[in-house]
């Protein structure tokens, strides 16, 4: 393990082994950042939480500047 590597994100008030968890992962040769992100989600929410991300990474990406 690697210190500082992830960030993980449970619910204390759900019984199930539901969570989120993000990375930031820095290309050692071109220096590019990337965020993987992984969230449990039951398959009849596969498409809503794909969408509440992809918003969220947007609207991260726009108050940093990025394109």
């Amino acid at each position: 393990k690697k210190t500082d590597e992830f960030v993980k994100f449970t619910w204390s008030e759900n019984d199930d082994d539901s969570f989120f968890e993000m990375r930031i992962i820095v290309d050692e040769i071109t220096k590019d950042v990337s965020l993987f992100i992984t969230d449990f989600a039951e398959e009849d929410e596969v498409d809503e939480a794909k969408m509440l991300w992809t918003n969220q990474v947007s609207d991260l990406k726009q108050i940093l500047g990025s394109k």
